[in-house]
């Protein structure tokens, strides 16, 4: 009888097989990949970088920039639909006037550009699909210059402001 128990205990192991337990892991991994793929879509959504209020809000500070710029401008020296240049006074103490150069290529995606006189064009903004300028002079005294810009491609995120121009003669 000692035999046959022992025998017994032999055939009834605690353990799984290989195949057992790649076949129970590979169902965990299609589990918990079902279960991921719900949780990066919410988090996607929730995306700050991708939403139109970020892209408002980026509008708003590029205008914010420009308009800064701008309402200090002693002259405006090139009046386009998407360029703008002006010359600012003095700011790095060699006493002559600052030139401002923002442009835009026209082309949905591209950058809004700005140039401090000889120097490299530095990137104000990326990805913008709309950008422009207009201008008021109704006495041939530029008074006011209106400028527009929508970030992305969401037309909510559009923004425009108009800037008085102080020091224009």
């Amino acid at each position: 009888m000692t035999q046959h128990s022992a025998t017994q205990r032999q055939s009834h192991r605690g353990g799984m097989s290989l195949v057992e337990l790649t076949i129970a892991m590979l169902i965990s991994c299609i589990i918990l990949a079902g279960m991921s793929a719900p949780l990066y879509l919410a988090l996607e959504s929730n995306n700050a970088a991708v939403t139109p209020d970020a892209a408002a809000l980026e509008s708003a500070r590029v205008l914010a920039d420009i308009s800064g710029e701008l309402q200090y401008a002693l002259a405006v020296t090139k009046q386009k639909s998407a360029e703008c240049e002006f010359t600012v006074p003095d700011r790095d103490g060699n006493l002559v006037p600052e030139t401002v150069k923002i442009k835009w290529k026209g082309k949905a995606g591209d950058p809004v550009t700005r140039k401090l006189n000889s120097g490299d064009d530095e990137v104000l903004v990326d990805n913008v699909y709309d950008f422009g300028f207009s201008y008021y002079a109704p006495d041939a005294t530029l008074e006011y210059v209106q400028c527009w810009i929508q970030v992305g491609d969401n037309s909510r995120a559009g923004m425009e402001t108009i800037t008085r121009m102080w020091n224009e003669p």
